[in-house]
């Protein structure tokens, strides 16, 4: 990253692969403009519409990944949305993802009954599994997950 302390122009472009317009809106505009036409990608400020790609609210817990936009209706609804839900995913969904997903490569070694396997991961990913995580810890429900494969 490179700061330029100089009035815009075209050439900033040259060589960059993704641009962020964050100036005044006449600024943003042009920045937007020129990097679209040159088949940069570009995130606008002031207007999302005018650039090619957003910014979500990522809630982030291990494996699971959580985002939120609003198309730049609301950043701020976005980052109080985000900001419910760190309170809502506490770190025990990261120990969850992370048992999901060895108990998963077991589940597909184990279980050859596609109708069955279905059963099973699904049922595991479901939130009763979460309390329990939280009342007994990783270890404990690996086991109790273990013993209900052939």
């Amino acid at each position: 990253m490179e700061w330029l302390p100089e009035p815009y122009r075209p050439d900033h472009l040259s060589g960059a692969a993704l641009v962020f317009a964050c100036a005044t809106p006449e600024v943003n505009d042009r920045v937007a403009a020129d990097a679209k036409a040159r088949g940069v990608w570009v995130n606008a400020a002031s207007d999302p519409a005018a650039g090619n790609i957003v910014l979500p609210a990522v809630v982030r817990r291990g494996g699971l990944t959580l985002a939120v936009n609003t198309g730049g209706a609301s950043p701020a609804l976005a980052r109080r949305i985000r900001e419910k839900l760190e309170a809502e995913f506490d770190e025990s969904f990261a120990e969850w993802v992370a048992l999901l997903d060895e108990v998963r490569a077991e589940v597909l070694a184990a279980v050859h009954d596609p109708t069955r396997r279905r059963e099973l991961l699904d049922g595991f990913a479901d939130w009763p599994w979460l309390e329990r995580l939280r009342a007994e810890g990783p270890d404990a429900v690996r086991a109790a997950m273990r013993a209900t494969l052939p």
